[in-house]
């Protein structure tokens, strides 16, 4: 029997799955999987103007501002940590995510975060239980990871118009 002969087949059935089972639609060619009403991701290039993240290493992180007044692009380079948003960046000093404080995080709060990057590189970052309570309390969701991941996953979900700060600890 050819392949394209086989009778297709539901990969997955909604029978004793349970009340938490992912919605599941078979097309003729494809299975789309829409996971638990969780919105799709839509990836548009350059969709909205705003602050981008073009290149970064362990020592500095260069970010773009795209869609100014003057309709040229800006463009900085940080050395230090830094706190970046869609709208712009706060210069944030020699701060290491040890130092991370309620203090360091007012400048968050007012921008009603879903989401908050922490990015370092250090090989291994544990936050305490204090700092995580700093976001938890709040009902933001926190994820620490490595600066060049933080850069990549911020650019992608602010594309995606969602609502994300990120903390950056280079070198």
């Amino acid at each position: 029997m050819h392949l394209s002969e086989r009778r297709r087949e539901p990969l997955v059935t909604e029978q004793g799955l349970g009340q938490f089972a992912p919605q599941i639609r078979q097309d003729e060619q494809e299975v789309t999987h829409i996971a638990y009403g969780i919105e799709p991701m839509r990836l548009i290039a350059n969709s909205t103007p705003g602050l981008v993240i073009r290149a970064y290493t362990d020592e500095a992180i260069t970010i773009q501002f795209a869609g100014t007044t003057s309709n040229e692009d800006s463009e900085d380079t940080f050395t230090q940590a830094v706190l970046l948003h869609p709208e712009g960046a706060i210069a944030l000093g020699a701060l290491e995510p040890s130092e991370l404080s309620e203090v360091l995080c007012e400048p968050i709060w007012p921008r009603s975060p879903e989401l908050v990057i922490i990015g370092h590189c250090q090989s291994d970052l544990w936050l305490s239980a204090e700092q995580r309570a700093l976001f938890l309390s709040r009902g933001v969701g926190l994820e620490v990871m490595k600066l060049g991941a933080a850069c990549r996953t911020y650019n992608l979900l602010t594309a995606d118009g969602r609502s994300v700060v990120a903390l950056l600890f280079p070198k």
